[in-house]
């Protein structure tokens, strides 16, 4: 292989490498799988104890009362033991660029009730990014929050705050929290990668 074959080979594979890093998942730990739970059991963890995550308490299901995992084995609930008289929020920060688009998702469900609600939020700084009233899940499957957002800044706030109930310790199912880079951007990349080979290939001709 020649000298100029192999740079755009190894040009190709830092586009995929680069595509890949763009969707990479900036959220950690968004399918609360880190923390060992027995099967058909619960714990309950101190946020600080949860990688990835700060705020109230959280509890961890795996496959508790026939409620499996969104994805994954375990999930985490956000009115999480014990009772503490006031409303539950977990959160997390993480590194964002100044006007680039970012795609979040997320799975949710109701654990005893569909009159459950949670607010879900996306901040920076003082400016707040994204808000909602999350209320049409159902305790008999997931449902999929999928949202945008433009970041302002160099750090981003995902937040979830319990709402009904708001201090009571049943409900509000989570799973497989996400924030990406949209992906065009990588489609883009893994072209442009595509298309040197390309060139390559008819010049080493």
């Amino acid at each position: 292989m020649s000298l100029l074959k192999n740079k755009m080979v190894t040009g190709l594979a830092l586009s995929l490498v680069l595509a890949t890093s763009a969707n990479a998942n900036l959220i950690v730990n968004g399918g609360f799988e880190k923390e060992a739970v027995s099967d058909g059991q619960w714990r309950y963890f101190l946020s600080s104890a949860v990688d990835g995550w700060e705020g109230d308490n959280i509890e961890i299901w795996q496959n508790l009362n026939g409620v499996g995992a969104y994805e994954g084995e375990q999930h985490a609930e956000l009115n999480a033991h014990p009772y503490d008289g006031t409303a539950f929020s977990i959160f997390q920060d993480f590194e964002t660029t100044a006007n680039q688009a970012y795609s979040v998702s997320f799975a949710y469900r109701a654990r005893r009730s569909a009159e459950e609600a949670f607010q879900f939020d996306v901040s920076s700084g003082n400016s707040s990014l994204l808000s909602e009233l999350i209320t049409d899940h159902t305790t008999n499957q997931w449902s999929i929050y999928n949202a945008n957002f433009i970041g302002t800044g160099e750090t981003t706030r995902l937040m979830f705050t319990s709402v009904t109930p708001e201090t009571g310790t049943l409900g509000n199912f989570l799973d497989a929290v996400s924030v990406n880079v949209p992906e065009p951007g990588s489609i883009a990349l893994l072209g442009l990668g595509l298309v040197g080979l390309g060139i390559t290939r008819k010049n080493s001709k």
